[in-house]
């Protein structure tokens, strides 16, 4: 990185969300500085000349929607090949009636999202 940091390249805290301290200059890092913040009490710096660190610092753990997402999504393609099974001995009719299930149930999945965050999505 350069010698400047860059300062969105690291996401806030993931303990109290708030936003890191940014110590400029040369061996620049950002940190947490949140009164009672087990990061900041731990005095847990993020060097912004090691790529590694920062990468880790901004991974986050899936949320319990994206695992949901991630499951349907492998639950859809198990459904789609099942299906594709199927028509290359049933016929093309199969073909119609895989693609309405899948767009039913997308609809429902699509739907619980949009609730979930106050129709924010679209």
């Amino acid at each position: 990185m350069s010698g400047r940091p860059e300062t969105a390249a690291l996401e806030p805290c993931p303990f109290c969300g708030a936003p890191l301290t940014i110590r400029a200059g040369v061996n620049a890092y950002g940190r947490c500085d949140t009164e009672g913040c087990w990061v900041a009490s731990r005095a847990i710096i993020v060097p912004f000349d090691d790529p590694k660190q920062v990468v880790a610092w901004n991974t986050r753990a899936p949320t319990d929607l994206e695992r949901e997402l991630a499951d349907h999504i492998a639950e859809q393609i198990t459904h789609v090949e099942q299906r594709i099974r199927d028509g290359r001995e049933m016929g093309a009719s199969i073909w119609r009636i895989a693609l309405e299930d899948v767009a039913r149930e997308n609809r429902a999945l699509l739907a619980k999202v949009r609730a979930r965050d106050g129709g924010a999505n679209g």
